[in-house]
């Protein structure tokens, strides 16, 4: 992002396309929890070597399917690419004319033309308190792991899994929860053994 484009850049992802090309998206403003927050994208093109100018993908004042709000603000990108090349973006939404990210949800949006256009906003997680901050990981065709954490009430880290056919979820199971307090922001890695590797972030030292 050319320097003084946004006055505040934050929550960035990145994935490699079946093409080459490396998409990449973050949030950006005046502020962190501003209402101008929009979550932009960019792509590095593996033959040019150039990123291309930053685009909204997820404009302020967005509206959730079924929500009755406009979001207020947005906040953490998330990207996936699955196995039917459908773009995964997630999104943390708070979902009220007020408060903060404790009060926020998991919005997603898919892109079935890499990233060049994009569905409308769709609630993941519609209970306030829970959040996105690192990518998912795939565990088999057409499933794939959510990382998420909560910040209301508790603060504890656990995964969703997901299965779709063709970018329609067709089971979502978010019963996987760390019984630990505090343990947030989840990131996964899968093992050369096939396990699941998970390291979360210690609330308390920082």
């Amino acid at each position: 992002v050319p320097e003084g484009t946004f006055a505040m850049n934050q929550g960035s992802s990145l994935v490699e396309l079946d093409n080459g090309d490396v998409f990449l998206t973050w949030f950006a403003g005046s502020e962190e929890l501003a209402n101008d927050v929009q979550i932009y994208s960019s792509r590095f093109r593996g033959k040019t070597r150039e990123y291309s100018p930053p685009r909204a993908v997820v404009h302020s004042g967005e509206r959730a399917e079924g929500a009755f709000w406009a979001d207020k603000s947005i906040g953490n990108t998330v990207l996936f690419y699955d196995d039917a090349m459908i773009l995964w973006l997630f999104y943390n939404a708070i979902p009220f004319p007020f408060g903060g990210w404790s009060t926020a949800v998991v919005n997603y949006k898919q892109s079935r033309d890499r990233g060049q256009t994009w569905s409308a906003a769709k609630r993941f997680v519609n209970v306030i308190g829970n959040l996105t901050r690192n990518a998912p990981v795939r565990v088999g065709s057409n499933t794939f792991l959510v990382p998420l954490y909560t910040e209301l009430l508790t603060h504890k880290g656990y995964v969703c899994r997901v299965e779709h056919v063709r970018g329609d979820i067709a089971a979502q199971n978010c019963n996987s929860a760390i019984d630990a307090e505090g343990a947030i922001q989840p990131a996964l890695a899968a093992t050369q053994e096939g396990s699941i590797l998970m390291l979360l972030r210690d609330q308390e030292r920082n």
